[in-house]
């Protein structure tokens, strides 16, 4: 791989490239980590990557009025199911936030806030 043979040119651990960063039980039981964490996907995977590593969890959430809500009612569902089948995590998985920001909307319509405007046809 050129990637490696430049990182060793460079003095570089070849690891470096990679998004792994270590053995996942391997927690740090003083670290502290907050998680952006809307109920979805991507942000439940971060969830479970910052518990595999450190101590304390906390996660907070931005509800702004958003359309398609249904992620942010997710939120507690993931949590609850993390804590079940997680035993491990359980303990290190805190206090949840949630910072209403609705009054986001009333800045001006966005495609988050505001339902799509029909399309007028010429026809």
């Amino acid at each position: 791989m050129a990637g490696g043979a430049a990182r060793r040119r460079a003095g570089l651990p070849i690891f470096a490239a990679r998004a792994h960063m270590g053995p996942m039980s391997q927690a740090i039981p003083q670290s502290r980590a907050l998680v952006l964490f809307s109920g979805g996907q991507d942000s439940s995977v971060c969830l479970a990557w910052a518990l595999a590593r450190h101590g304390h969890v906390e996660t907070v959430g931005f509800d702004y009025g958003q359309r398609h809500a249904v992620e942010m009612e997710q939120r507690s569902v993931v949590r609850e199911a993390i804590r079940a089948r997680f035993p491990q995590w359980a303990e290190r998985l805190g206090e949840d936030h949630v910072l209403d920001l609705t009054g986001f909307g009333a800045v001006g319509d966005t495609a988050m806030t505001t339902a799509p405007k029909p399309v007028r046809s010429r026809t």
